[in-house]
């Protein structure tokens, strides 16, 4: 990947002549800084809008845009002109912004100028025009990775190749080899019994396949006779997220695979009522309080679905898209709409929108030729479907494949998106995103997984939806990149028992999708390879801030550290748990947090400042990073967000504690009144990018460095490090969460806790942990069950919460050792952060930096 952004880098710093020659090929996303505005003149409050651009040997693809903060419209354009040579990119470009059901559209045009930076980064400026104002701003842009073919002898759509989206037409005769085998008679009576004993005998997914795979008709005929018995509701009402979308998939699917077999009439009736379901479902949402951002659990399947089953419709037949004519041409031609403008309107006006009327149609025509000759209106909906997920891709699950809503609401928000990432790779034989985004989600999930010898699994829930799921497995395993396969192939065949070709057919679970995708992915001839030698022992998500560092995946006393930054704020249901971490090892879970879709700060283990307004909900920044092979590793995070506060916050003062400076002494209960999660408001937009301009400095800084190291040189198989720094504000409220019920597996009941001075020790029988306070002297620690009540029980949290808590100072500098056995002697020379502690055979310090970080040291 690195080498193909060079390879794109280089093509760009080419000489003027070569640029013209060869031209630009690459794909693109500029952000427009201020760019749009509501209303008829622009404001203060602009918004950002970014595009997505793609161009093949200098001709430019259709541009996409998306701009959260004016509205949830999908802006579509064109360009006009452009020029690259010496590092310098400049581009002329028409954008038909998109309306939603709240805000209208319109019509803008934008030149923008930029300059090549170092990394695939371009920097500069742009102008532009929107409703009659010219208006300016700062661009911004990047080079993405390349989505080459990555299918082996891929063969483009033909227009009326049916089936497309689960598998394609040329893979028939092996599938129907496949289905002789064993495993694939397994497949076939478990597609008749889910036929059978569905309730309402409408898995017509399992019916399509079947007809494929045997060529009886029967099936198509009963799969007819269900879609039909819908009468053309095929997105019908829902109470919820958690039901949106699956009737259009099943029929998207069903035709697509029973296309061959039915009769013209019931096709057309099907098309014709999947188009306008289709696009309604990509305008709106079908329930009234729906949450329209990219991340949500009403998002994913709303957009999800129709994306799917918009695939059935790629490539059919339509007519070509009309050539504008030059303005002269067009009066000769008896065109009266323009002859009669030309009586009012300047020769230069007419002229420069057919120059933009040609653009349009250049991008189009090429679109039209490259589907075969397709509908132009029915392309549009595939279009617009991959740039919808795209976009959950990008703002809901982030590089490192770490979907950040919380709850069960992760996996609804997921799923379909997950499955159109495999469906687009059949249809158009290159991954859906450029980005390791979807491709990587369950590999993320996997390395979150202690795998038992029994087959059973543990893990640790950290914000999003946790564990190894078959189903999740056999409908991402096509986009899973190749180096993880053998790896998840392992883990797969573990937790469904399938140890053998006599027991392969145990991986085939579920119905209709479930099923489908089982039998499609599952690699008969794959030679699965134990994680310790096919997965790695770190993994980092960037975008959203989760980390994960493993001591190992031989065993179940295998150590998961975890951490989560909360790096970009979550779109959906999320809670204000920047800093967060997990540590399960030795078969206990040692530290815990919400796990339900309501959370609040004080349940999870972090630094409270209970006497200041501050940005709870905001979010943590990575400021250092280092790994070791072992699984070992150090992080830094950055709070000077959540420790601030925002103009947003600052205007609500008032109403808190009046406008006296410094410190803000708040009730509790007036809190509570407006709300915890007001915090983030304002210094972040619904783009996920940060507004430094309403950024206000509390006073109060700080940050948050963690460690966990698993070479054994400090004598116990495990050591957490914890460092947290913060000056200014109130009291520091040091906590470490116990979870409520059991604690582990192997618990059979919750963990002995005893404070000892300046430290405090879980015990668990068979296993201990040891934390003891290097910083602050003198350290006052308390355990305690206590109720908290923080914001509405709607949204926040009214219940118990079971901690340890720690004050006595500003900063707090712990080192926490896990054993069997009595625990390591920790020798602290020194004091503060400037202590250097000694536990075995190894050192912990503090290096202030920058950047600030734990040094782990022999």
């Amino acid at each position: 990947m690195a080498a193909a952004v060079l390879a794109l880098l280089a093509a760009l710093t080419a000489a003027s002549a070569a640029a013209a020659a060869e031209g630009f090929t690459g794909e693109l996303e500029l952000i427009l800084e201020k760019a749009l505005f509501q209303g008829s003149s622009p404001g203060d409050s602009r918004a950002r809008l970014i595009l997505e651009l793609e161009a093949d040997g200098g001709t430019w693809r259709r541009v996409w845009g998306m701009a959260l903060n004016y509205n949830n419209g999908v802006h579509t354009g064109f360009v006009r002109e452009s020029t690259i040579d010496d590092g310098r990119m400049r581009l002329k470009m028409d954008i038909t912004l998109g309306a939603d059901v709240w805000i209208e559209g319109g019509l803008a045009s934008y030149d923008v100028d930029l300059k090549r930076e170092a990394g695939g980064r371009f920097a500069g400026t742009w102008e532009g025009t929107l409703r009659g104002c010219t208006i300016s701003g700062e661009a911004g842009g990047r080079l993405l990775p390349p989505r080459p073919i990555r299918v082996k002898d891929f063969r483009p759509v033909q227009p009326g190749e049916h089936p497309r989206i689960l598998f394609r037409k040329a893979d028939l005769p092996r599938l129907r080899e496949r289905a002789k085998t064993p495993f694939g008679r397994a497949y076939i009576e478990k597609a008749k019994a889910s036929i059978a004993n569905d309730r309402y005998s409408k898995d017509t997914i399992s019916m399509g396949m079947l007809y494929c795979l045997t060529g009886e008709t029967k099936w198509a005929d009963q799969a007819r006779q269900v879609v039909a018995g819908y009468g053309g509701r095929f997105s019908p009402d829902t109470t919820g997220s958690g039901g949106v979308g699956h009737r259009l998939v099943a029929v998207g699917i069903t035709y697509d695979l029973c296309h061959d077999a039915w009769p013209k009439e019931f096709k057309d009736h099907v098309v014709d009522r999947l188009m306008q379901n289709i696009t309604v479902d990509q305008f709106t949402l079908p329930i009234a309080f729906a949450n329209y951002h990219p991340c949500s659990n009403y998002y994913g399947p709303g957009r999800g679905a129709p994306a799917i089953a918009a695939l059935a419709l790629y490539a059919d037949k339509g007519p070509e898209p009309k050539k504008p004519l030059p303005p002269k041409e067009a009066i000769a031609a008896w065109d009266l709409t323009i002859a009669l403008r030309a009586r009012t309107e300047s020769p230069e006006k007419l002229n420069a929108e057919y120059e933009r009327a040609l653009a349009k149609w250049k991008v189009e025509h090429r679109e039209w030729q490259e589907a075969g000759g397709a509908d132009m209106g029915k392309l549009m909906r595939v279009m617009l479907g991959r740039q919808e997920v795209y976009w959950h891709y990008r703002l809901g699950i982030g590089d490192g494949g770490f979907q950040a809503e919380t709850g069960g609401y992760a996996g609804i928000g997921a799923w379909y998106p997950l499955v159109y990432a495999t469906a687009y790779l059949n249809v158009f034989g290159r991954d859906a995103s450029p980005h390791p985004d979807v491709t990587h989600l369950m590999p993320r999930r996997t390395m979150q997984v202690v795998f038992h010898e029994d087959g059973k699994t543990s893990v640790d829930k950290i914000n999003s939806v946790v564990g190894f799921d078959a189903g999740w497995c056999a409908a991402a395993y096509p986009v899973v990149p190749d180096r993880y396969k053998p790896g998840l192939l392992w883990a797969w065949n573990k937790v469904t028992g399938a140890a053998d070709e006599a027991s392969r057919a145990n991986v085939l679970i579920g119905g209709g999708l479930n099923l489908a995708h089982a039998f499609l992915h599952y690699p008969l001839d794959g030679k699965p390879v134990h994680p310790a030698k096919s997965m790695p022992l770190t993994w980092r998500a960037d975008d959203f801030g989760f980390y994960c560092f493993r001591s190992g995946w031989e065993s179940d006393d295998d150590f998961v550290g975890q951490v989560f930054l909360k790096a970009k704020i979550v779109g959906g249901w999320n809670h204000p748990n920047a800093g967060t971490f997990r540590i399960m090892g030795l078969g206990h879970k040692w530290v815990s947090g919400s796990e339900g879709r309501n959370g609040v700060r004080p349940q999870e283990p972090v630094v409270l400042l209970p006497d200041d307004v501050h940005n709870e909900g905001a979010c943590g920044k990575p400021a250092y990073l280092s790994t070791q092979a072992d699984g070992s590793g150090v992080l830094t995070i950055d709070m000077t967000d959540v420790y601030g506060t925002t103009k947003t916050f600052y205007k609500t003062r008032t109403i808190l504690g009046g406008n006296r400076p410094g410190p803000v002494k708040v009730d509790p209960k007036l809190l509570a009144k407006i709300g915890e999660k007001i915090g983030h408001a304002g210094l972040y937009d619904r783009n996920l990018l940060r507004l430094p301009e309403n950024f206000v400095d509390s006073g109060i800084r700080g940050f948050r460095a963690i460690g966990f190291d698993y070479s054994g040189a400090c004598g116990a198989p495990a050591m957490l490090v914890l460092i947290d720094r913060i000056t200014g504000g109130g009291t520091k409220l040091w906590t470490w969460t116990l979870p409520l019920g059991q604690g582990g597996p192997r618990a059979a009941k919750p963990a002995e806790v005893r404070v000892e001075g300046g430290a405090f020790v879980l015990d668990h029988g068979d296993a201990s942990m040891r934390a003891t306070f290097v910083a602050p002297a003198g350290v006052r620690i308390e355990h305690k069950m206590e109720g908290i009540r923080v914001g509405d029980p709607r949204h926040g949290y009214h219940g118990g919460v079971n901690r340890i808590k720690a004050t006595g100072g500003d900063c707090f500098f712990v080192v926490a050792t896990f054993q069997r056995g009595a625990a390591p002697e920790v020798k602290v020379d020194g004091s503060g952060l400037g202590a250097t502690v000694t536990v075995g055979k190894r050192t912990v310090r503090f290096d202030a930096g920058p950047p600030a970080r734990i040094v782990l040291g022999p």
